[in-house]
């Protein structure tokens, strides 16, 4: 006859007799697949290679070496879903009350069996265990909506946000690179760190409050960067003096930082100021390190009516694809700000911003500042391209 199983999970039976072990199988396994197992020894080792496919383990309680609430019980810890019985001769009632009452087992089972009741008790158990999957499948699936909804508004946030900066002649552009370039690093944190993210396991108002507290300092920081445009774009014939803010810079953040510059004096739409804070920006930003101690190469050039400015880290860190949809501490959140600010600056003068991970650690960013400002930007026309980045990032 051949077996027509019901269920996609496998019963595990532990018995120490042959005998038991062959009709258990015989009584049920026209509805249930079987793996059976003589001892706890090799029912722990049966679990170890197929607990992700076991749905009910059934023990007989008297064996040699360890007993089935032994088994049982370590069951409840390692493997929790799987939903545990135990069968049980009248003489040992007492070992399966004790079960019951200490939470080790869903039901007993007496023997000798009746054939029609056991099917009945193992398929109420695969029952339970199937809506438990069920439950959680759906928990799984709400909280990933849940995500996705709120990777939505900090992205519509940031947009709002960005594009609200009238000052700036393209905030889009910037915006739409700065999202961008954080996708795919973001996708690959994500995966990596939501077991170990507090915040990720919090609760939902918790969250709700960190991400206000982010977007409100992402805010503040941008609008400390459109205030001072007009400064950094003020006509000036001061030199630029890298080394001196180098210096400063490696002393602040407690780090060695190796300049090489060919850009001396080369003429930017921005002044010395501009720069040199768009190069405080993003040297910090690459300097973030779990390290205590981080080397830096700052190289400076000319290129076709432009300067080049590139800041890479020997120590890449991932601090940056970590905290756009999960929250960080303060300066992470300040910092997240000032870069975005840096990237609607940069294509306000008609630059561009280039951020090189290595998958989700940042090795270096590099920016383009033009020598005079451009009259050419054109902002995006219609909504497709938000549509693409919210593609992106779901």
């Amino acid at each position: 006859m051949t077996a027509n199983h019901q269920y996609s999970h496998t019963i595990l039976f532990v018995d120490d007799e042959e005998k038991a072990r062959k009709m258990f199988t015989r009584l049920v396994s026209t509805e249930f697949k079987v793996l059976s197992a003589a001892n706890v020894a090799e029912a722990k080792k049966i679990l170890e290679e197929n607990h992700s496919t076991i749905g009910v383990l059934i023990t007989d309680q008297r064996m040699p070496g360890e007993f089935g609430v032994d088994l049982l019980r370590f069951v409840r810890q390692e493997y929790p879903k799987i939903i545990r019985v135990l069968t049980t001769a009248y003489s040992d009632l007492d070992d399966a009350i004790a079960a019951v009452n200490t939470g080790e087992i869903f039901r007993y089972i007496n023997k000798p069996w009746n054939a029609d009741e056991l099917l009945i008790d193992l398929r109420l158990a695969m029952k339970v265990f199937e809506l438990e999957q069920d439950k959680h499948q759906l928990i799984q699936e709400k909280m990933s909506l849940s995500q996705r909804q709120s990777k939505m508004e900090i992205m519509e946030s940031i947009i709002t946000m960005t594009s609200a900066q009238l000052t700036y002649s393209c905030p889009q552009l910037a915006v739409k690179s700065f999202l961008e370039q954080l996708a795919e690093p973001q996708h690959i944190a994500s995966n990596r760190q939501d077991s170990a993210n507090p915040v990720a396991n919090s609760s939902f108002w918790q969250k709700e409050l960190a991400k206000t507290r982010k977007l409100t300092q992402i805010n503040k920081s941008l609008n400390e960067w459109t205030a001072k445009v007009p400064v950094y774009t003020e006509p000036s014939t001061e030199q630029v003096n890298y080394q001196t803010h180098i210096d400063q810079i490696a002393q602040n953040l407690s780090c060695h930082i190796r300049l090489t510059t060919s850009a001396e004096g080369s003429p930017t739409v921005l002044n010395a100021q501009g720069m040199l804070a768009i190069l405080e920006v993003i040297a910090t930003i690459t300097a973030s390190s779990n390290q205590s101690y981080n080397n830096l190469t700052v190289d400076i050039s000319s290129a076709a009516q432009s300067t080049l400015i590139t800041v890479s880290t020997q120590q890449p860190n991932n601090w940056l694809s970590s905290y756009l949809f999960n929250p960080g501490d303060t300066h992470t959140e300040h910092m997240l700000g000032k870069l975005l600010g840096v990237f609607a600056l940069v294509y306000h003068c008609g630059g561009n911003v280039k951020l090189d991970f290595d998958e989700d650690a940042l090795n270096n960013i590099q920016v383009t500042v033009p020598q005079t400002q451009a009259t050419d930007c054109k902002e995006l026309d219609g909504s497709i391209w938000i549509e693409d980045l919210f593609v992106l990032f779901n």
